[in-house]
């Protein structure tokens, strides 16, 4: 799993979680924490944190799989992308006479 859909299935679903399971994660993905670093802070082994992060995704997944909000979601930015790039190759040859037209609106 990439790390940019882990992100997005945690700003969806990051409220569901206990928030030793937010903290490991914020520190290890957001944070760039090294599992040591993070058992330190945690009072924890490292073990113990490579635990809970595989349990978090899981849980994480199990929710996207249950709600499919960021799916959902994806899709809605896939479309606005395309939407934009027609909307721009329908104006872009319209755009010069616009621009010219608003010049002489402008300048009367």
């Amino acid at each position: 799993m990439e790390l940019h859909h882990k992100h997005l299935l945690f700003d969806f679903y990051g409220v569901l979680l206990t928030q030793h399971q937010q903290d490991c994660f914020t520190l290890f993905y957001s944070d760039d924490h090294s599992l040591s670093e993070i058992a330190e802070e945690l009072d924890i082994t490292p073990q113990a944190v490579s635990d809970m992060l595989k349990r978090t995704l899981k849980k994480l997944e199990q929710f996207e799989a249950k709600l499919g909000l960021v799916q959902r979601y994806t899709k809605q930015q896939e479309a606005a992308q395309t939407m934009r790039r027609l909307v721009t190759q329908v104006l872009q040859p319209l755009r010069g006479d616009i621009l010219t037209q608003l010049d002489v609106i402008i300048k009367s």
